[in-house]
């Protein structure tokens, strides 16, 4: 019974995997092609948006009269994005530290997924997905703090296109067994 809500599950959401695959594979695409570009945009928009958290909980904690202790989250979370939009160099060593952990994290998940989904035809590719990031995370890990931003671009982009080819080979799955 929990298999046949699976499976419902699943083939509800093809148009999404489906999507999900293409926009994961041109993005990867990009970032192999423009690693540099990839790792700053990824940078900006991570500081930005602890630096606005960290406002906006601090204004949140001061007009609830809050002990002087519940500002220390907001003011680490504005000193972290400060950090990556206004010392790039100590930012981007903290984002390989991040990118390593994720993708650790990221590979597990896609593993454990990879098992649940083992029924569909093409639930191998989530498996090959989830260890190439497993891979990528050694490998930056192994050169981790010198990894240069190039390498980190790269790694952001295979792990990207092997995530979409995956999503698109369980889109392609599910639409195949739909038609069976």
């Amino acid at each position: 019974m929990s298999q046949l809500n699976t499976v419902q599950e699943n083939n509800s959401h093809f148009v999404s995997h489906l999507m999900q695959g293409c926009l994961f594979i041109i993005f990867g695409t990009a970032a192999l092609f423009l690693p540099r570009l990839a790792v700053t945009t990824l940078e900006l928009i991570l500081g930005g948006m602890l630096v606005t958290t960290g406002i906006i909980a601090s204004i949140i904690n001061f007009k609830s009269h809050n002990h002087w202790w519940v500002y220390i989250p907001a003011a680490l979370t504005l000193s972290i994005g400060a950090i990556l939009l206004f010392r790039p160099i100590v930012g981007l060593v903290a984002l390989s530290l991040f990118i390593c952990v994720f993708l650790v994290v990221k590979g597990i998940v896609e593993i454990i997924l990879a098992f649940r989904y083992r029924y569909l035809k093409n639930w191998v590719w989530l498996l090959i997905s989830g260890v190439i990031a497993l891979s990528l995370a050694f490998i930056a890990g192994l050169g981790f703090p010198e990894i240069g931003i190039l390498f980190l671009g790269v790694i952001i982009g295979i792990n990207m296109i092997s995530y979409g080819v995956a999503m698109l080979m369980l889109a392609w799955s599910q639409q195949k067994q739909d038609l069976t």
